[in-house]
């Protein structure tokens, strides 16, 4: 099922694109990578993160079909991701879903924790654990508040936070 820019182009085309992307680590990781380090080619994409070729090129084309990423039509073709910022929620909660929070999926890929955190608490535990690491980078709350907050054990919202931490500083890759 992929969706066209013209898709995107509506709040609930934004939001359906944008749920199917923090669904998928693999897509998210491939966005980071296009937002961190674009324009690059694929095959550059490729060995950056050790994926196959061929998942490489599907992927970026979800990604510009979404309109989420685009060429600049050389040869070879060089990719960039497009900017994400997007606020979903009910009458009670609102989240915002940025390339922060796509970079927190795209890392549970790769990192055991955030992996087994996202398992447990899913993509909103997860988006809602990137804003208490925001105010705990800020010096605004503690593991133990964190914890509280979220209802989970001070040891997993200590591990969920330091595992988030590096997100928030530009000069750490999120591959």
């Amino acid at each position: 099922m992929s969706k066209t820019v013209d898709d995107r182009a509506t709040p609930l085309g934004d939001t359906l694109s944008v749920a199917r992307l923090v669904r998928q680590p693999r897509l998210a990781r491939v966005y980071t990578h296009l937002h961190d380090a674009g324009p690059v080619t694929v095959a550059e994409t490729t060995a950056a993160l050790e994926l196959p070729e061929r998942t490489v090129y599907d992927d970026v084309e979800t990604l510009c079909e979404a309109g989420f990423a685009s060429g600049d039509g050389s040869r070879p073709e060089r990719y960039e991701a497009e900017p994400i910022d997007l606020v979903v929620g009910s009458r009670d909660e609102q989240q915002t879903v940025d390339a922060t929070l796509v970079a927190a999926v795209a890392r549970s890929a790769t990192d055991d924790d955030l992996a087994t955190f996202r398992d447990r608490h899913g993509v909103d535990g997860l988006a809602t654990a990137l804003d208490h690491t925001r105010e705990y980078v800020a010096g605004e709350t503690n593991h133990r508040l964190v914890a509280r907050a979220m209802d989970v054990s001070p040891l997993e919202a200590s591990i969920v936070l330091q595992a988030l931490e590096g997100l928030l500083s530009p000069a750490v890759s999120t591959e």
